[in-house]
């Protein structure tokens, strides 16, 4: 095989041009983030984690879809979840899973994402607005419900006996 000096360069050139007018989506108050989202949470029979990355007027920037769990629960990274928030350089999110069950009660396990959730967001300089449960056309705020997650972060979840 002959050795070419002859190299075809290309230059890649990725923009982000708006497709019109558009009004941005305000979060401003669990409703309206459950409203946004029921039906994407029920379309599915599998547990699902979502972020909705927020700007400081709590504008909704972008939603990823984090995980996809089982028809009982899903594992969850901290760094996975702020990810898009970090890349969106977003000021703010609320995090929204479905429980495919319908009961939109918050587990242990729930409560616990919370806590952490609330340490990692306030250490990245984030404001974890909220955390959704949604099921069969209800949903629960973590927020609403334990406020003290948020207040004090460090506080030990113990299961109930």
């Amino acid at each position: 095989m002959a050795k070419s000096d002859n190299w075809t360069q290309y230059e890649i050139e990725i923009t982000r041009k708006s497709k019109g007018e558009s009004t941005k989506q305000r979060i401003t108050n669990p409703k309206s983030a459950y409203e946004l989202f029921k039906e994407t949470a029920l379309s599915t029979d599998q547990e699902g984690l979502w972020v909705l990355s927020l700007d400081k007027q709590n504008g909704l920037i972008g939603i990823q879809k984090v995980y996809t769990g089982t028809t009982t629960g899903t594992s969850v990274r901290i760094a996975e979840i702020v990810r898009a928030t970090i890349i969106q350089n977003a000021p703010g999110m609320v995090i929204v899973h479905n429980h495919p069950s319908g009961n939109t009660e918050a587990s242990e396990a729930d409560l616990r994402l919370t806590s952490e959730m609330c340490r990692a967001a306030a250490l990245l300089d984030i404001e974890l607005l909220d955390h959704l449960v949604v099921g069969e056309n209800n949903y629960t705020s973590i927020r609403s419900e334990y406020q003290n997650l948020w207040q004090n972060p460090n506080l030990e979840i113990v299961e109930e006996q």
